[in-house]
């Protein structure tokens, strides 16, 4: 039997929470089409009516990559409204990490590059160094140290 470890370098966000009245606010310069963390934002009072429309206008929500993004040029301070910050999957595509199999006392271990998006228990796409591609079950990530 044939299991699989990997060790991933994820950037994980976290689900914001806000009560009523309270909205995000840009801590950093964000250019069109930028990804917006929660990390990049901190809470506010709101300056404009809470309508939803605020934030809807400001982002745009990447359903393929599951982020939010900007729609325009957005500058530090900027009121975003309420926002909901979607959790982001366990590896993204682009991440680096270290495929090992282990067979009875044997451990291979490989480099690897993740191809796509993948929670814990989804299969995904990988590529090693020589360019060869294959398809690997997300059993365990752990963070890299």
């Amino acid at each position: 039997m044939l299991s699989v470890t990997i060790l991933a370098t994820m950037a994980l966000s976290a689900v914001s929470s806000q009560s009523a009245g309270e909205c995000r606010v840009l801590l950093v310069p964000k250019r069109a089409a930028e990804e917006v963390v929660l990390a990049d934002t901190a809470l506010g009072q709101c300056q404009a009516p809470l309508h939803g429309r605020l934030a809807q206008t400001r982002l745009v929500y990447d359903a393929r990559r599951r982020i939010l993004r900007a729609r325009e040029a957005l500058a530090v301070g900027q009121d975003l409204g309420r926002v909901y910050f979607p959790p982001r999957p366990e590896v993204r595509a682009g991440d680096h990490f270290a495929l090992a199999a282990h067979v009875g006392h044997v451990v291979i271990s490989r480099d690897v590059v993740a191809m796509q998006d993948a929670d814990r228990g989804q299969r995904f796409f990988v590529r090693d160094p020589d360019g060869q591609i294959f398809v690997i079950p997300a059993i365990r990530v752990e963070q890299k140290p």
